[in-house]
């Protein structure tokens, strides 16, 4: 090692940063950390965090690093992990709505825009039951909360449910709430997914118009069938009377 030049050991695309921060320590910037690769001696790929300082009396760089590989792989898995969360999330073909313990937006994706009216930006930071419910008296949902927290439990006994839920020009609808309680260091966030059944219910009120017009017309036609069976009885009887009169007609006086 001595005699070389610690370039040789530096990964290649690092290589050009390593030189703006050694020729900034050399005009006398104050110490501080920076993060770059260098190439281990069997080639592995080695991240360090460097803390350096020039020595002009002595003209010399002096620095000390510290293996930081497993602590960038780790931060690297939760950044990968989170994109992959807020894909998943901005994907989704239900809004997703997360609030905390007092009802605040603290989420709300391309869907709760599109479903409710209002935008990420707006929506962020303002109650969710001002904005979803009416105005005036908790509605079931605050209420439903309010319960959850002063029960002390950790998971929601019903997470999953219909809801009258309101858009942003006053509309109302029907929707199905799924919603997970997760506890967190100063209290709980509430994730919910929330998709609208107005297709739905629609879709099971024709389906109960038609079943009510086929029972009416099913007991319209036993109605029918046992009135011609009537009918036939009377017609019978009627047609027999007839017949009687007919030959009592026929005969004479005498016989009658």
């Amino acid at each position: 090692m001595l005699g070389r030049s610690a370039l040789d050991f530096t990964y290649a695309e690092d290589i050009e940063r390593a030189n703006q921060e050694a020729r900034a320590e050399g005009q006398g910037r104050q110490t501080r950390n920076y993060i770059s690769r260098c190439v281990h001696k069997d080639g592995r790929i080695v991240t360090l965090s460097w803390m350096g300082t020039w020595s002009a009396p002595v003209r010399r760089f002096f620095y000390i690093g510290r293996d930081m590989t497993e602590s960038h792989k780790a931060q690297e898995v939760l950044r990968e992990s989170a994109q992959m969360a807020r894909g998943i999330i901005e994907t989704s073909l239900d809004a997703f709505v997360q609030v905390d313990q007092r009802g605040v937006v603290r989420d709300w994706n391309a869907q709760a825009e599109t479903l409710f009216g209002w935008s990420r930006e707006e929506a962020l930071g303002k109650s969710i039951f001002e904005m979803m419910g009416r105005p005036g008296a908790p509605g079931p949902l605050q209420m439903a909360m309010e319960a959850f927290l002063r029960s002390g439990a950790e998971q929601i006994r019903q997470p999953r449910r219909e809801i009258q839920a309101r858009r942003r020009d006053g509309t109302q609808f029907t929707a199905e709430l799924s919603v997970t309680a997760l506890k967190i260091r100063d209290g709980f966030v509430f994730n919910s997914f929330i998709r609208d059944l107005t297709d739905k219910v629609a879709t099971e009120e024709r389906i109960r118009q038609a079943e009510k017009m086929e029972a009416m017309g099913q007991l319209t036609g036993g109605i029918a069938h046992d009135f011609n069976n009537i009918l036939t009885v009377i017609t019978g009887t009627i047609e027999i009377l007839a017949d009687a009169v007919k030959e009592d007609r026929s005969l004479p006086r005498s016989r009658r």
